[in-house]
């Protein structure tokens, strides 16, 4: 899809062709680097053969049961087994995990920090059935696609460098870091596009002067056609789509009353519509490598605008939150989003296929039972998570789609903020 890449690939066909080379072997040499994943060590018998047999150069052992890894270290000769990955410039990885969302990113980080690439050619092998290998096995190979196409390409990268020049030179902004800041006692509402905030907006609208609202990316509509006019509107993305998608929100609110949160690379047409604009370096892009120097990136601000509001409303402070429409999914047999979202009323937004295909995982649901999602949504709900954890984040989920760990599930009713009206 890149023209960049399109002019690459045909320069090493015709080089390959030069060298009179008519075929492209589909497995990988054995002296290639390349992963090892093991779902289950029992007690770890198979783990130096199949390392001697795969050439990997990176072993990466999925076991969350602590009793075989205690077991294992009278069958398997650990020391030699790490000197043998140190020695060949590789290593070894152990991911104690029993979801099996946790699972695949433990073992993506790890692929991510070795090198994605080498992921071409690699092992995967199952030791003993359980129920959470077999669905992380099968959720590994969308999550591996999903971390090659988070690298961007070329054309985009030029975008986003140019994007943010733009917007650091148009007018005055602020810049928000990765930084502790005091706390605040005001109770931070995050509102997503899913389609559990048809049933949130009666509350919503009950309890608006008494919350610190932040929007998430489509979520901005439905909000200004229920009248309801958050404090902050949150963008991650540099696609044109954007720009549409916030003049169709604009036909309903005036824009100009909410200040702009967004990744420094969205497009330069979108911070004038706001009041005022704070930006962001968002990790592993040209921009905040480049533009970035010395600052601190925003943590967990990825995939999804949810994350990124969440994300902000931590690093501003706020230590109480709720989430409305966040569903990470959707319950099987509802819509995609919310019913005033550009999705469900703009032809060129509505999205074709089968609901299933598009949600293919089955998760725990926020309120019991099942929700489906795919590997966005989970790593948007997984990363949901981490952020909650590791800022110590009192969150309330109301929510009706997947289950938040570390979110406490509450329905709309039960949200109740302080009793006075806050001085936005």
């Amino acid at each position: 899809v890149s023209p960049f890449c399109v002019k690459l690939n045909d320069a090493l066909g015709a080089f390959l062709i030069d060298r009179c080379v008519d075929e492209i072997r589909r497995q990988v040499s054995d002296d290639s680097p390349h992963y090892l994943v093991v779902f289950g060590l029992g007690l770890g018998h198979h783990i130096e053969e199949l390392a001697r047999q795969t050439k990997a150069r990176w072993l990466v052992v999925v076991e969350p049961i602590a009793d075989f890894i205690a077991h294992s270290f009278h069958t398997v000769d650990w020391p030699s087994l790490f000197a043998h990955f140190e020695k060949q410039g590789g290593g070894i990885e152990i991911v104690t995990e029993l979801d099996p969302g946790k699972m695949v990113s433990g073992v993506v980080r790890y692929m991510n920090d070795q090198g994605i690439p080498y992921v071409d050619g690699s092992y995967v092998f199952t030791h003993y059935p359980l129920w959470a290998f077999a669905e992380a096995r099968n959720r590994l190979y969308e999550a591996v696609e999903f971390a090659f196409i988070n690298r961007g390409f070329y054309e985009d990268e030029l975008v986003m460098l140019t994007n943010a020049v733009t917007n650091f030179a148009a007018k005055p902004f602020w810049l928000i870091e990765g930084r502790p800041r005091l706390h605040r006692p005001e109770l931070a509402v995050i509102v997503g596009a899913g389609p559990s905030l048809d049933e949130c907006l009666p509350r919503l609208k009950e309890i608006r002067d008494r919350v610190m609202l932040f929007s998430a990316g489509t979520a901005l509509r439905p909000l200004l056609r229920n009248g309801i006019v958050p404090d902050f509107h949150c963008e991650l993305e540099n696609v044109p789509a954007t720009v549409t998608a916030l003049n169709e929100a604009s036909k309903y609110g005036d824009l100009s009353q909410i200040t702009l949160v967004a990744s420094a690379t969205v497009d330069p047409r979108i911070p004038p519509m706001f009041r005022e604009a704070i930006y962001f370096f968002r990790d592993s892009v040209s921009s905040t490598q480049i533009l970035g120097d010395k600052h601190v990136p925003i943590a967990g601000a990825t995939p999804t605008c949810v994350n990124r509001a969440l994300s902000m409303a931590a690093f501003l402070g706020f230590t109480d939150m709720a989430l409305f429409g966040a569903d990470c999914g959707i319950r099987p047999g509802s819509d995609d989003h919310a019913k005033d979202t550009v999705y469900r009323d703009i032809g060129t937004f509505q999205k074709d296929g089968d609901t299933n295909e598009r949600y293919p995982v089955e998760v725990e649901g926020n309120f019991g039972g099942v929700a489906r999602t795919n590997w966005i949504y989970d790593s948007c709900r997984l990363m949901l998570a981490e952020v909650i954890q590791l800022r110590s984040r009192h969150v309330l989920n109301a929510s009706d789609g997947a289950f938040v760990p570390g979110a406490v599930p509450r329905v709309p009713e039960a949200i109740e903020p302080g009793a006075d009206p806050l001085d936005h």
